[in-house]
């Protein structure tokens, strides 16, 4: 038994993969970039299980993209696992809201997408106990071979660099080209109706729950078909005249990419760590592995709505926008951002924000304190 720690950026981790599948390693591998914590069980150089704190990644959200369980169904579930160890998986198969093969599907699926997305990552840390064999809280285990994922992995680093010279960033924009094709699947179809023009890739993958993969190949396809044409990032179309209107700030723009490092080290030296954490949100959405901006994320970023403010948020609260629609179209937000904005009507809570979003609890919570903090929204 025993532990390894390192540095992404020194011990790649699809080369560390390899190493453990020869050595038949079994332990618990942590992986953390930013505020993204990723957890891989091994047994005997197998992959076992996968956890991963991006909402997208989680059971529940991919049972809702596959179709298998309702929204209400899901809240439901969730509400009832709340406070107990029981698998939210083991607990819908026992309500008969979902049958064990269709579990195994997507728990396989979650599984090697979780490793999968890992082994894009270029920075970030890894943590490697021997000592732990398996997390008892988590559905049944699935059996992920370490070289398969390796493989399938460098198929998909070919096809991101072609998808991102046509898709360079998550902050891009896509919207109709002229006819639409006749045809389309039904994946297909709901992505074209969502490219207004007015939503990045970002946006687009929580509003559909899709993994950035599986987004990116359905775009890159639809622009190849003459169905999308892309547009550039919201940043690059508004001209430095039209500044902002009173819902903003100057200092929530973001910054030219060769300026932000050192906006981020005066934002932090003037201890304004929300706006430093705001701003490496959505250098992250244009570059991933900036590394500076991911120090902020890794150091502040899960609770940074509690660093500057004492306030308590209820989760009975209900938000109601102080702005109009037409005005907050006009400010920068992240693609979280943008999403929760658009789910704030006055009638949910925040409790029912939280529900069955792709975005984690203390994402929410901290945004929803962010607008407040802004003067966008009153609870």
């Amino acid at each position: 038994m025993g532990n390894l720690k390192g540095d992404l950026d020194v011990l790649p981790l699809s080369e560390l993969l390899l190493t453990l599948s020869r050595c038949r390693t079994t332990g618990r591998l942590r992986l953390e970039r930013g505020d993204v914590r990723k957890e891989i069980q091994l047994q005997d150089g197998i992959i076992r299980q996968a956890t991963s704190t991006d909402g997208r990644e989680k059971l529940g959200q991919l049972l809702l993209n596959y179709g298998y369980v309702k929204e209400d169904h899901l809240r439901l579930a969730l509400q009832a696992q709340a406070g107990t160890t029981t698998p939210l998986g083991m607990l819908l198969v026992r309500s008969r809201l979902l049958d064990t093969e269709r579990l195994n599907r997507v728990l396989n699926f979650k599984t090697r997408e979780c490793v999968l997305d890992a082994l894009e990552w270029r920075t970030g840390t890894l943590e490697l106990d021997t000592s732990v064999t398996r997390n008892t809280e988590l559905d049944a285990p699935t059996s992920i071979s370490l070289q398969d994922v390796h493989s399938e992995a460098q198929s998909r680093a070919n096809m991101w660099s072609e998808m991102r010279r046509v898709l360079p960033t998550a902050r891009h924009r896509v919207e109709v080209n002229g006819a639409i094709p006749v045809n389309l699947n039904t994946t297909d179809l709901r992505l074209v109706e969502l490219s207004t023009g007015m939503r990045t890739l970002a946006e687009l993958a929580l509003e559909t729950r899709m993994l950035d993969f599986y987004l990116f190949v359905r775009i890159f396809e639809l622009v190849k078909r003459g169905a999308l044409r892309v547009l550039p990032p919201t940043e690059e179309v508004l001209s430095e005249e039209e500044g902002w209107n009173d819902v903003t700030e100057p200092s929530q723009r973001l910054a030219p990419v060769k300026d932000a490092s050192t906006q981020l080290r005066e934002l932090l030296a003037a201890r304004r760590v929300h706006e430093a954490v705001a701003k490496a949100r959505r250098i992250l959405e244009a570059d991933p592995n900036h590394t500076e901006a991911l120090a902020v994320m890794s150091t502040y970023g899960a609770d940074e709505w509690r660093v500057e403010s004492r306030v308590t948020i209820a989760r009975e609260a209900v938000p109601r926008l102080l702005a109009s629609r037409r005005d907050l179209a006009r400010v920068m937000f992240t693609s979280k951002e943008r999403y929760v904005l658009e789910r704030i009507d006055g009638q949910r809570n925040v409790a029912q924000l939280i529900q069955t979003s792709p975005i984690p609890e203390a994402d929410v919570m901290r945004i929803v304190h962010a607008f407040v903090e802004r003067g966008l929204v009153a609870l």
